[in-house]
C-alpha cells in the first residue's frame, strides 16, 4: 500500500479527487483520518501537529524564569503533539504501507510539516515527494506523474528545521531575558529573530517623520513660443533641491524675453509585460483596491486555493515552468470572460494578441514553486465575493503577462539658459489599447511637435515653491514590501551584496503573521486615514527597540541567516554549522543583555490592540 500524508484535509480530499478509482473515508468514531483506494491511501495533516517542546519539557526548574538558567541551549531538540489522534491513525497507516507520499505544500515549512512525522514515528521506508503547484485534477496529476525520490529534498527539510530551531532558541532566550532585566512591570517582553527588526523598521520610520522638518525649495518654470505652439519648462533638480530663492529669481529674471534653441530627443522604448505576481505582489495590490490586510488577502488567496481556482499562494517567486508555456493561453482562454468580462475578454482574445515570454518560463529561476497563476477552473456559487475579486485580480495579472510589450515614444525637449539646463518630457503610447496596458487608464503627456534646433522665445519666467515630504508612514504591504527589500537598510557593503538576491528577512508565507503577531502583542497599531490602514509603533514598542542590544534590531543579521538558510536548502551550507553559530550567537546575546541590564521597558503594551484580538503572554 502507498500512503500518501497531505499536509492538510482539503488538500488530501483534493489528491484523492484526482486519482483513479474510488476513495472511501476511513474513520475513528466521528472523525475521518483518511480516504482509502485500491492501491493507495491518503491521509492528513493539520498543518502542524508536532511542534517544539516548551523549555520544562528539558528540565522542570525552567517552568520559573531565572536568570540564572539562560542561556537554555538543549543539545537534543524535543517535539510535542499537537494533535495525538491523526498522529496515532498515521502511525496506524505507516504499520501497513510499503511506501509514503510526502504531500506537503511546496516550500521548506510543508517539507519539515511531513518529514517531522515520519521522523517522529521512525518511518525508514521508500519516501517519495509530490510536488503539487496547485490543487486542481490535472495539476496533481500531472505532479503524481513526476514524483521524486524524497530524498533529493533532504536539504530543505533540514533548512526549514534549523529554521525553526534558531527562533525557538532566539525568541524564548531573549524573551525571557528582555522579561526579566528590562521591564520595570512584570509583562512579557515577546522578541523574535524576524520580529523584532521588523518593529525596529516601523520605530526607525516614525521617528523620521515625528523629526521631519518641511523646507521650501524654488523651481523655476519657463513658458516657450515658438511658430508650432508653446511649451513649458522646467529648472528643478529632485535630488539637489534648490534652497535659495534669490538665486531661483535671479535666474528667472535672467532668462525673461530671451530667445532660445530648443533640443529636442525622441527614442521609440518599451515596457515588457509584467512578470506575474509573487505572494507580496498579491497582497499589496489587495490593500490598495480593497484594503484588506496581508492576513486577510493571504487567507483568501489560500482559499482559492483549496478550492483549485489558483496556485500555490505562499511563493516569493515570479516565474514559471516551462513546461507550463503551452498551457498558458488554452488556460486564460478559459477564465477570461468570467474573470475580465466579455467586452475586455473579447479584445484580450484577439488574434496574435497573446504570447508567452521567454523570460517568464525559466525553469533555472524556478525552485520548489512558481508564480502565482490561475488554473483554468471557474469560480461557483460557493466562492464569496472578496473571493471573486481576488481571483479576477490573478486572472487580469496573468493575461498581463502574456499580452504584448508597451511601445511608445519618450520626448524631451531641453534648453540652456542662464547657465541652466531648461527641460520638458513627454511620453506618447503607439500600442496602449494592443499592449498589457490595456487594462489601465490611458496615461500620456504629448508635447508640440517641434523639430531639433527650433528658435524659441520666453514670454514667462516664473518662479515656484515646493516642500520638501516626510517619508511615508507604513502599510502591512509597504512594510512587507521592505522586509523583502531589506538590503536598503544594511550599511555593510559585503552584506548588502549579497542580500540583493536574497528575499530579505522572513519569508513570502511568514511576513503577514510577524506583522500580525507585532499588532497582537501591542508593539504596532493601525491608525486608519480613509482607505488606507497605517501601522505606528507604541510606546512599549519603542522602549523595546531602546532596551535590547542592537544585535536584535539589526536588520543585516537576520537577513543573512535567511540567506544561510537557502544556502542550506540548496546544500551548500552545513546545518550544524549553521546551528552551533546560532547557539554561540543566542549565549554572546544573553550576555550583553545581562551586562546593559537597565530597566526601561517602562510601558505596558496597549490592553486591547485596535487591530486584532488582544493576546495574553506566559507570565514569568
Amino acid at each position: 500500500m502507498r500512503l500518501v500524508i497531505a499536509e492538510k484535509p482539503s488538500l488530501g480530499r483534493a489528491i484523492a479527487d484526482a486519482l483513479p478509482g474510488r476513495f472511501t473515508p476511513l474513520q475513528s468514531g466521528k472523525n475521518t483520518y483518511g480516504l482509502k483506494g485500491d492501491e493507495v491511501v491518503v491521509t492528513w495533516a493539520y498543518g502542524h501537529i508536532l511542534e517544539m517542546a516548551e523549555p520544562e519539557t528539558y528540565d522542570p526548574r525552567y517552568k520559573r524564569w531565572r536568570i540564572e538558567d539562560l542561556p537554555i541551549l538543549p543539545k537534543d531538540f524535543v517535539l510535542q503533539v499537537k494533535e495525538p489522534a491523526q498522529l496515532k491513525a498515521i502511525a496506524s497507516l505507516l504499520r501497513q504501507a510499503k511506501e509514503v507520499v510526502n504531500a506537503g505544500d511546496p516550500d521548506r515549512e510543508g517539507q519539515l510539516l511531513i518529514d517531522e512525522i515520519l521522523e517522529y514515528l521512525r518511518w525508514d521506508g521508500p519516501t517519495w515527494r509530490l510536488l503539487p503547484h496547485a490543487t486542481d485534477p490535472e495539476s496533481i496529476r500531472k505532479a503524481w506523474a513526476k514524483l521524486r525520490p524524497n530524498t533529493e529534498f533532504r536539504p530543505l527539510y533540514y533548512a526549514a528545521l534549523c529554521r525553526q530551531r534558531a527562533d525557538w532558541l532566539v525568541g524564548m532566550n531573549a524573551s525571557r531575558a528582555a522579561t526579566l532585566l528590562l521591564t520595570t512591570q512584570n509583562q512579557v517582553v515577546p522578541l523574535g529573530r524576524v520580529m523584532t527588526p521588523t518593529l525596529a523598521l516601523v520605530v526607525r520610520r516614525d521617528r523620521e517623520i515625528e523629526g521631519f522638518v518641511a523646507r521650501s525649495y524654488w523651481k523655476v518654470k519657463l513658458v516657450l513660443k515658438t511658430r508650432d505652439g508653446t511649451l513649458v519648462t522646467l529648472w528643478h533638480d529632485p535630488s539637489e533641491h534648490i534652497f535659495d530663492r534669490a538665486k531661483a529669481q535671479s535666474i528667472a529674471n535672467a532668462c525673461m524675453d530671451k530667445e532660445a534653441i530648443l533640443r529636442v530627443i525622441s527614442e521609440k522604448k518599451h515596457e515588457r509585460a509584467p512578470l506575474p505576481w509573487h505572494l507580496g505582489d498579491y497582497q499589496r495590490h489587495m490593500q490598495k483596491v480593497a484594503g484588506l490586510t496581508l492576513q486577510q488577502s493571504l487567507q483568501t488567496l489560500q482559499s482559492l486555493y483549496e478550492k483549485q481556482l489558483v496556485s500555490y499562494p505562499r511563493t516569493d517567486c515570479r516565474y514559471l515552468p516551462e513546461e507550463q508555456k503551452a498551457d498558458a493561453i488554452p488556460v486564460l482562454r478559459k477564465v477570461a470572460a468570467a474573470a475580465l468580462g466579455d467586452d475586455t475578454s473579447a479584445i484580450v482574445l484577439r488574434d496574435g494578441m497573446l504570447t508567452p515570454k521567454d523570460y517568464i518560463y525559466d525553469n533555472k529561476k524556478v525552485a520548489e514553486h512558481h508564480g502565482l497563476v490561475p488554473t483554468g477552473k471557474l469560480p461557483d456559487q460557493g466562492v464569496s465575493d472578496i473571493e471573486r475579486q481576488a481571483w479576477a485580480a490573478v486572472v487580469q495579472h496573468f493575461a498581463r503577462t502574456l499580452l504584448p510589450h508597451h511601445e511608445y515614444i519618450e520626448t524631451m525637449i531641453s534648453t540652456e539658459l542662464a547657465g541652466v539646463i531648461f527641460s520638458a518630457r513627454g511620453r506618447q503610447s503607439l500600442n496602449w489599447e494592443r499592449s498589457w496596458r490595456l487594462f489601465d487608464k490611458k496615461e500620456e503627456s504629448a508635447l508640440p511637435a517641434v523639430p531639433d534646433g527650433t528658435l524659441a522665445r520666453v514670454v514667462s519666467a516664473t518662479v515656484e515653491e515646493g516642500k520638501t515630504t516626510p517619508p511615508q508612514r507604513y502599510t502591512e504591504a509597504t512594510l512587507a514590501a521592505d522586509m523583502e527589500a531589506i538590503a536598503k537598510y544594511v550599511t555593510d557593503e559585503r552584506i548588502k551584496a549579497r542580500l540583493k538576491e536574497t528575499s530579505g528577512i522572513g519569508t513570502a508565507a511568514t511576513r503577514s503573521a510577524i506583522i500580525e503577531k507585532l499588532k497582537e502583542k501591542g508593539m504596532l497599531q493601525p491608525v486608519k486615514k480613509g482607505k488606507v490602514a497605517y501601522l505606528i509603533s507604541t510606546t512599549f514598542g519603542r522602549e523595546v527597540v531602546d532596551s535590547v542590544p542592537r544585535i536584535l534590531t539589526d536588520p543585516g543579521l537576520t537577513a543573512a541567516w535567511e540567506e544561510a538558510l537557502d544556502q542550506i536548502a540548496r546544500n551548500s551550507y552545513s546545518p550544524d554549522e549553521f546551528m552551533a553559530r546560532v547557539q554561540s550567537m543566542v549565549a554572546n546575546l544573553i550576555e550583553k543583555i545581562k551586562a546593559g541590564s537597565r530597566r526601561t521597558i517602562a510601558s505596558a503594551p496597549p490592553s486591547k490592540p485596535r487591530s486584532s484580538k488582544s493576546s495574553k503572554g506566559k507570565s514569568p
